[in-house]
């Protein structure tokens, strides 16, 4: 996770710099690589339509983007929320028996070498959680998308969309992903100027956040609550805040 996100979804947008060459992913099983800043590594996997599964990408010691593509290569599904040393995943239900392709990337060529292990669970039919949990993840990454539109409409919209997701994982007793929808909330909250309401999404989600025992994501509310209090004008509070982000940081969660 990085504080923020935005120069990783804009490769949606770009052609990737490097690709390797596509390799067929095969249920249950984990595949490893090494890659280098700017490289994109592609697979393809096929599923049943209707079928559900969870591609996890374990990062190691780089941060990675996973980005899923149609048939049709139009993209489907993406994620970029976690900090070297922490997993990135996906959970999917297939639409189609066609061929899928899933890029796993380094957005930025500068970045130094890592490796990563990339899993493809074996696929099942989809509970009533797991389509929760797949449209929790949707919300979460439309309102990513909203975001580079950078408008007042597209910032109201985001604030709709990370608020429904943290409904949904709150439903299925997803902790730790409900914080990330409630700090995306309070972050977009702040970027909109309606600082006392980023204050208080940064609130909720800092106690679920210590319930999910996740001290990633208490810095992160940490770092809006100090935000909301800035922008208020109360700077002498605001770095109080900011401090006990930085003494919960560790190095699994650098700070960019």
């Amino acid at each position: 996770m990085r504080h923020f996100f935005l120069p990783a979804l804009l490769l949606l947008l770009t052609s990737p710099i490097h690709a390797w060459s596509n390799q067929t992913l095969e249920p249950g099983k984990t595949i490893e690589g090494s890659i280098s800043g700017g490289e994109t590594h592609s697979y393809t996997f096929t599923l049943a339509p209707g079928t559900y599964t969870i591609f996890a990408v374990d990062q190691k010691g780089i941060n990675l983007s996973v980005f899923i593509y149609a048939p049709d290569g139009q993209p489907v599904r993406s994620a970029d929320l976690r900090n070297p040393g922490l997993t990135e995943s996906l959970a999917f239900i297939s639409e189609s028996n066609a061929a899928y392709r899933i890029d796993v990337l380094s957005p930025h060529k500068s970045s130094r070498s890592g490796k990563y292990a990339l899993t493809f669970a074996e696929p099942r039919q989809p509970t009533d959680d797991d389509k929760t949990r797949v449209e929790a993840e949707k919300l979460v990454e439309t309102s990513m998308q909203l975001l580079l539109k950078q408008t007042v409409a597209s910032r109201e919209e985001a604030v709709e969309k990370t608020e429904r997701s943290a409904t949904y994982w709150r439903k299925i007793n997803q902790k730790s992903n409900e914080a990330y929808a409630l700090y995306l909330m309070a972050y977009t909250l702040n970027r909109l100027g309606r600082y006392p309401k980023a204050e208080e999404a940064a609130q909720k989600g800092l106690v679920v956040a210590k319930q999910a025992n996740d001290p990633e994501m208490q810095a992160f509310m940490f770092d809006e609550i100090g935000s909301s209090y800035n922008g208020l004008g109360e700077r002498k509070k605001a770095l109080g805040f900011f401090i006990d982000a930085l003494q919960l940081r560790t190095g699994k969660d650098q700070v960019a």
